[in-house]
């Protein structure tokens, strides 16, 4: 057994069913550990490039951000609303965050309401219309286009390739 297995099956043991299952604790624990093996995935598969958001967690302020964004994907997000969630002026914002993630605020927030859309269009029945509800498109052509522009390809087309 590869080292990298043995160290995932050490650090499953805690959270597998059994007594301890269940509980709050056990949830707890569950939620950070997926998140640290997510994370450690990341890095091993990205570890050549030192930007994106990945990188940008290691900036607190950053994080908090990224987690806002992350959070209310579909929220019409402005450079202003996210420099007062870093807490930090305007231009000393968007410099940051661009230098840490590669993109500007804005760019990050548009690609990752795009990368909803595709985790919904493949996990869920919803209808386009409610999807672009749920994400602030102003209607589902809205939608269909900016996904296309993205994408490549419409969401029916990305839903029917994804089945």
């Amino acid at each position: 057994m590869q080292p990298a297995s043995r160290a995932g099956l050490v650090l499953y043991a805690p959270i597998r069913p059994g007594p301890f299952h269940g509980t709050i604790a056990a949830t707890a624990l569950r939620r950070h550990l997926s998140h640290v093996l997510f994370l450690h995935t990341l890095r091993l598969v990205h570890s050549t490039d030192d930007r994106g958001w990945l990188a940008a967690l290691s900036d607190p302020l950053l994080r908090n951000v990224l987690g806002e964004i992350h959070r209310d994907p579909g929220r019409k997000w402005t450079v202003a609303d996210l420099a007062h969630e870093a807490r930090m002026s305007r231009s000393l914002f968007a410099e940051r965050f661009h230098r840490a993630v590669g993109v500007p605020p804005a760019e990050y927030a548009a690609r990752w309401r795009i990368h909803v859309v595709a985790h919904r269009l493949r996990t869920t029945d919803r209808r386009i219309a409610e999807i672009a509800d749920d994400l602030g498109f102003a209607s589902p052509s809205a939608l269909s286009a900016a996904f296309a522009r993205r994408a490549g390809c419409s969401p029916a087309q990305y839903r029917s390739a994804h089945l």
